[in-house]
């Protein structure tokens, strides 16, 4: 595991992240996970962030970083989900790596 967040709204909704296993979340406090990337051009998940103001927005970094060890993953940019990351949503690349100074908003 590599992220994890918790919906401010609700404490059962659960999202998390895995170096090379995708974005996964919960609606019933981690009892059972839905895969939500797995169509994704990167499956490495370094970071998640939820909207503080609306949580059916959620943000996820892909790739991973450099440590000591030299082991890591390459992303695709900062993925956006704008309906609380529901299960086939097509996401959107709201940072790309490819082109930093383009943002989706």
């Amino acid at each position: 595991m590599t992220a994890l967040a918790v919906d401010p709204t609700n404490k059962d909704i659960v999202y998390l992240g895995a170096a090379e296993g995708g974005l996964w979340k919960s609606t019933n406090g981690g009892t059972t996970w839905t895969a939500l990337t797995d169509s994704q051009p990167s499956l490495a998940v370094g970071s998640i962030a939820i909207d503080p103001t609306n949580s059916q927005t959620i943000y996820v970094g892909t790739g991973e970083g450099d440590n000591a060890t030299g082991d890591g993953y390459y992303g695709a940019g900062i993925l956006k989900s704008t309906n609380g990351a529901a299960p086939g949503l097509k996401w959107a690349v709201a940072i790309s790596p490819r082109a930093p100074r383009s943002r989706v908003t």
